[in-house]
């Protein structure tokens, strides 16, 4: 899957690469990059509600990571996934584009490009699927921040949802 960044995600996401690269911050193999939250400042303050297209957008985010009897002992890699929708639970009117996702815990910062398809026809609500997986092994059982960016009207845009728990499956 090919992923693409809008610029100022991109900047973002390159100096988290460098950042990463310079200080050996990561020693799993994962997707992304794991880098110190004080290399991450420009999602600080990141709204949980956004007014655009006339419309409040927020996302739902949920973390989790599977300990089925088939996965390793200590457990396959996180995996995020956001819904952004509208307050409202009317349709989202703007194009999103172009999303990553920051998942903050402790003094770590997972910054990774994400997936994103529109909601399907048979969902509960309209709004569009964004998600991450092979990420670090945080968890289970602990709470994180998910900061979701994407491009939409020719900007970028950011959301929060905090205090996430990491869950377990088994």
């Amino acid at each position: 899957m090919r992923f693409r960044f809008s610029r100022a995600t991109l900047g973002l996401v390159s100096l988290a690469c460098i950042l990463a690269g310079a200080t050996g911050c990561s020693e799993e193999p994962i997707d992304g990059y794991l880098v110190p939250r004080s290399y991450v400042t420009a999602i600080d303050g990141a709204p949980d509600t956004l007014s655009l297209g006339g419309q409040s957008l927020v996302i739902d985010a949920w973390l989790g990571r599977d300990f089925m009897p088939t996965a390793p002992s200590d457990g396959r890699p996180l995996s995020a996934g956001v819904f952004l929708r509208t307050v409202t639970g009317d349709s989202v009117a703007v194009q999103p584009a172009d999303p990553a996702l920051f998942v903050i815990y402790g003094d770590e910062v997972w910054v990774v490009p994400a997936a994103m398809r529109r909601a399907s026809a048979y969902a509960p609500r309209d709004g569009y699927d964004i998600f991450a997986g092979n990420g670090p092994k945080w968890g289970p059982y602990v709470f994180a921040d998910v900061v979701g960016t994407f491009a939409a009207d020719g900007a970028t845009w950011t959301l929060a949802a905090h205090e996430v728990p990491i869950h377990r499956s088994e």
